[in-house]
């Protein structure tokens, strides 16, 4: 590993400082091996014009600040301490005359500890209150949100992560804490609701451990919507009045190889995994002992024993989760965030010339992706 630092800084020196991300295609180099993201950034780079890269975030101000320019590409280059920091929501319904988040967001790992957002008669509400990814963007990923305080009208979508996504992208996320919507429904734990024309939003590779509570449209997750959900876990309380479920109140689009194992509680439309639903349930499951839930919507239920056996449930990817005796099974792919010094090199990292682009798939690439995989 140390000769490929090497060899990257040695790249580095030979061209004009720039940060790295192609915006044009949103390939990102930090959650691909470092070898194979030189070959996409390479390929961004065929007319040899240097693309501007992602704005480093650092602090809780800086992170407040996007809401400057929501369509940018972000990426946070440290932990943040939100504590104290009265924040608010990024972006807002542009429907009702807002604008939406429709940039990329990327944690690279980070942790955002203690962000509060208090806004009981706001819509939208979320560390990003809208989010809209048919044009391109709407990502967000690689993020933990620990000790987070999430209050707002559950009438317009309250959630950890987002209030309300529209075709956006979610992955490698994780919430701990409380989200609660003061009025009606829609809150989840990582989103409040989504859907749209265009399609459906995805939630991958993610999960929450925060207590969610609201009224109608109530989950671990999310609270109601269109989503593609895959890879997934909820582990806090849910409360609720109807359609209140430990994964996701109201389910629409698929859910796949995901599970909630959280007290579930509400007067109509509970379930143990899914409150109500019309989405398509494979490989999903809840735990019926915990929840407290004898059905579901949608999965199928076990007990904690079943689901802390130490085997993987039917349909879960080894590559994808780990499974250990005693626990819950847990996901693999919240990566620790680069060094400082790894990181520093990467947001330097230039675009060479047109003329260059053959010497340095032949000279730098292929010996790196070589050591790579040494």
């Amino acid at each position: 590993m140390n000769t490929l630092l090497q060899r990257l800084k040695t790249f580095c020196h030979q061209v004009t400082s720039v940060r790295t991300f192609c915006s044009a295609s949103r390939y990102s180099v930090w959650h691909r091996p470092i070898a194979t993201a030189f070959v996409a950034i390479i390929g961004c780079y065929a007319n040899g014009t240097a693309l501007a890269g992602p704005i480093v975030i650092n602090t809780v101000q800086e992170l407040q600040n996007i809401q400057n320019n929501l369509s940018g590409d972000y990426i946070l280059g440290s932990n943040i301490d939100a504590s104290g920091f009265a924040f608010a929501p990024i972006g807002s319904n542009p429907f009702q005359g807002g604008t939406a988040f429709t940039g990329t967001f990327n944690g690279n790992g980070h942790t955002i500890n203690g962000l509060t957002i208090t806004a009981p008669s706001s819509d939208n509400v979320g560390l990003f209150g809208y989010v809209i990814g048919y044009t391109g963007g709407g990502t967000v990923e690689n993020v933990r949100l620990t000790n987070e305080n999430v209050v707002g009208n559950g009438s317009g979508s309250v959630g950890g992560v987002i209030g309300y996504s529209d075709t956006g992208h979610i992955s490698n996320v994780s919430v701990s804490g409380s989200v609660k919507g003061i009025t009606m429904g829609h809150v989840g734990g990582i989103v409040g609701s989504g859907g749209s024309y265009y399609g459906a939003s995805s939630l991958t590779s993610s999960f929450s451990t925060a207590t969610v509570q609201g009224e109608a449209g109530v989950g671990g997750l999310v609270g109601e919507g269109v989503f593609n959900i895959q890879n997934t876990y909820a582990a806090g309380p849910v409360s609720g009045t109807s359609d209140v479920g430990g994964l996701a109140g109201i389910g629409g689009g698929s859910v796949s190889s995901s599970y909630a194992a959280g007290a579930v509680t509400g007067t109509s439309n509970v379930g143990g995994l899914i409150g109500s639903s019309g989405a398509y349930v494979q490989n999903s499951y809840w735990d019926t002992q915990a929840s407290g839930q004898s059905t579901s919507a949608g999965g199928k239920g076990l007990t904690t024993s079943q689901l802390q056996s130490g085997t993987l449930p039917t349909g879960f990817d080894p590559t994808v989760w780990t499974a250990t005796a005693g626990q819950y099974p847990s996901l693999k792919s919240m990566a620790a965030p680069l060094d400082a010094t790894t990181a520093a090199m990467l947001s330097n990292l230039a675009y060479l010339p047109t003329k260059a682009i053959t010497s340095v798939v032949h000279h730098s690439v292929w010996n790196l992706t070589d050591d790579w995989r040494g």
